[in-house]
């Protein structure tokens, strides 16, 4: 019996990403992503000593940057 690997579809969208993630995603330095997240400009979770960031809250950056 052959098991069938399972790949994960390039327009798969992540649902959380790490600070330099976002950034890349982003387009902009790992520093301003949590000079960001500080100012209350950009919407993360803490997970112990790691911040998480949701693709909703980058949405929602996205959003409020346009207009």
């Amino acid at each position: 019996m052959k098991v069938q690997e399972t790949k994960e579809s390039p327009q798969q969208q992540k649902t959380i990403y790490t600070p330099s993630e976002a950034a890349v995603h982003l387009g902009i330095g790992r520093n301003l992503i949590y000079k960001l997240i500080g100012s209350g400009q950009l919407r993360g979770v803490r997970a112990g000593t790691k911040w998480l960031i949701p693709t909703a809250a980058l949405d929602e950056f996205l959003s409020g940057a346009r207009g």
